[in-house]
């Protein structure tokens, strides 16, 4: 215990603290230290839209000497190799949040198909704020379904956005082109946008 704890708190709490501020960046640009905490885990992402709480924790344990999980996903919190399951708070514990269905047993993750998903996405795109330009459209995009998927998905069944500047062609004239692996994403230089489906064409929303 005395090699983790420093002034009676876990030292790895100091090392959090000093990361207080960091955030995403709006537009193309992305924070370099949230890309740093994300390839801690391996992730090939490149934008800081993407979910990165397990990937500060996990960078958070490296820079304290200590082996944290590796992954990307917070639930690999769970089987953290040495923690302990505690009944109560603690200061510095890692606390795994585990979503609740609305009807089943207690503690299983809330996990909607992916039609249901996509529906709730399309309502919370339209309900939005509206984007001034491509970049503010894309981050509002990425924003918008990763709320959707953290509550609703498993990282088995996870829909992904536009996941890195490779899946966006800025054409003249300002409009933009951006690809996740399931929809096309046309962006007008003022920032609406239209999504289609890759498969079929078909308009899914325009805003």
């Amino acid at each position: 215990m005395d090699a983790v704890v420093i002034n009676s708190e876990p030292r790895w709490l100091g090392t959090a603290r000093q990361e207080l501020g960091q955030t995403e960046i709006l537009g193309s640009q992305h924070n370099p230290r949230i890309l740093e905490y994300l390839h801690t885990t391996g992730a090939w992402w490149t934008t800081d839209e993407t979910p990165w709480c397990s990937a500060f924790c996990n960078w958070v344990m490296i820079q304290s000497g200590i082996e944290g999980t590796n992954s990307a996903t917070a639930l690999s919190w769970r089987n953290w190799q040495g923690s302990v399951t505690l009944d109560r708070p603690a200061l510095g514990a890692i606390a795994v949040k585990t979503r609740i269905r609305s009807k089943g047993p207690i503690g299983s993750l809330a996990s909607l198909p992916r039609v249901k998903r996509l529906k709730l996405f399309k309502e919370a795109l339209a309900n939005g704020p509206s984007p001034t330009n491509p970049d503010n459209a894309i981050k509002i995009i990425n924003r918008t379904l990763n709320r959707i998927e953290n509550v609703h998905s498993l990282p088995s069944n996870r829909m992904f956005g536009i996941l890195d500047d490779k899946f966006v062609t800025r054409h003249s004239g300002g409009n933009v082109t951006a690809l996740t692996k399931g929809h096309r994403i046309e962006i007008q230089s003022n920032g609406s946008f239209s999504i289609y489906n890759r498969k079929t064409g078909g308009l899914f929303l325009t805003k």
